[in-house]
């Protein structure tokens, strides 16, 4: 870890950064002089060389460790604007350098080196659309005969950002068209029971379709849209997404739809166009025989990578319909009172529905960069 700068900080604001020398699970933990938790960040980060920013409450001194493997590192972070924010925040602001010196090499079957020289493995595949839509890497040091798979995943990740750390969970990103989407459902938050409704708290709300964990691992949390909106009603807003993400309008979703409708490579049959079965994943779907439409044929889902998932939707009083079978995305667009505009992706079916749903629903929330 290297020094904090500045530090001390005059504006509340400490940078520091955390040499990672492998792939590894990373604990980072801001405590005040008290021991009493400020911040903190748990996940997996890969090798290279890691970007934090502290925003200072308004404790004068705090202690960051930095922990991994059987390693710990601390340093005294000082805040001389003691006028700061009541609760100190830990960001994440991404890899700036990778430390391998690496040994790079365009052979496609073999090429010579030494044990112990860094490698890079870079794998591609295409999918429908014409050239690369997929890639994975693999960053190694064999010391004898080794075995490495690639996960490689469809569409092409947002440049310059390839992946968002959110509340602890790594998201992946998606472009098309002039678009940045995130590529997974939402997923953050306490999760409460699908009987009472998502409340103005202070907390951020999740369901999870019949108050099942694994499902909202699987598919994302379910969300009133008051809750999605941090009970604004201005379109667009952040609401409960990252910085520097927000909730899609409708226009907005109709600008991707639109886009899908144009690509001759998302054409199925007699020039039908299958845009539901374009953003709708290969994964958690029920599957039959036949073509163009969400869930037939279900390797030959999402062209664009957008990874749509039948999450369902939770009615009222932890009713839940449809997991498996639809997946239904808010919009941060009324549409009445007690309505917000809906997109909608259904097994069996070729096109993206788009309806109003009642506020009081549960479904799922994808963001957009800005």
């Amino acid at each position: 870890m290297l020094p904090g700068y500045p530090n001390p900080s005059a504006d509340g604001t400490t940078k520091f950064k955390v040499r990672i020398p492998e792939k590894e699970f990373v604990t980072l933990r801001i405590v005040d002089l008290l021991g009493r938790e400020v911040a903190s960040l748990e996940n997996t980060l890969e090798i290279g060389t890691h970007d934090f920013t502290f925003l200072s409450g308004r404790e004068k001194y705090n202690v960051l460790t930095v922990a991994f493997r059987n390693e710990i590192r601390s340093i005294k972070i000082l805040n001389s604007d003691n006028g700061g924010q009541s609760q100190g925040k830990l960001v994440y602001n991404g890899n700036s350098e990778m430390l391998m010196t690496l040994k790079l090499h365009s052979a496609i079957n073999s090429f010579g080196y030494n044990l112990g020289d860094q490698l890079r493995f870079i794998g591609y595949a295409n999918t429908i659309i014409e050239g690369i839509n997929g890639s994975d890497v693999i960053e190694a040091t064999p010391m004898g005969n080794e075995e490495f798979l690639f996960d490689i995943v469809q569409g092409i990740p947002c440049a310059r950002t390839p992946n968002v750390l959110y509340e602890g969970r790594y998201y992946n990103t998606v472009k098309i068209g002039e678009q940045c989407w995130l590529k997974e459902n939402l997923n953050i938050g306490t999760k409460i029971n699908g009987s009472s409704n998502q409340t103005n708290n202070g907390t951020i709300e999740k369901y999870c379709y019949y108050n099942s964990v694994s499902n909202c691992d699987n598919y994302g949390g379910l969300y009133q849209w008051d809750e999605m909106m941090g009970y604004s009603t201005t379109p667009g807003v952040q609401g409960i997404c990252p910085e520097g993400w927000h909730l899609h309008t409708d226009a907005e979703w109709t600008a991707l739809t639109d886009y899908v409708s144009s690509q001759p490579e998302y054409l199925c049959n007699s020039n039908t166009i299958y845009i539901a079965k374009a953003l709708a994943a290969t994964t958690n779907w029920n599957s039959s025989s036949g073509t163009c439409a969400v869930g037939n044929n279900l390797a030959e889902n999402n062209a664009t990578g957008f990874s749509g998932l039948p999450g369902g939707y939770r009615v009222t009083d932890n009713y839940c319909q449809n997991v498996g079978y639809y997946g239904a995305f808010w919009s941060s667009a009324e549409g009445s009172t007690t309505g917000a505009w809906l997109r909608g992706l259904g097994y069996g079916l070729a096109d993206v529905s788009r309806y109003g749903g009642n506020k009081g629903y549960g479904f799922s929330v994808r963001c957009l960069r800005d």
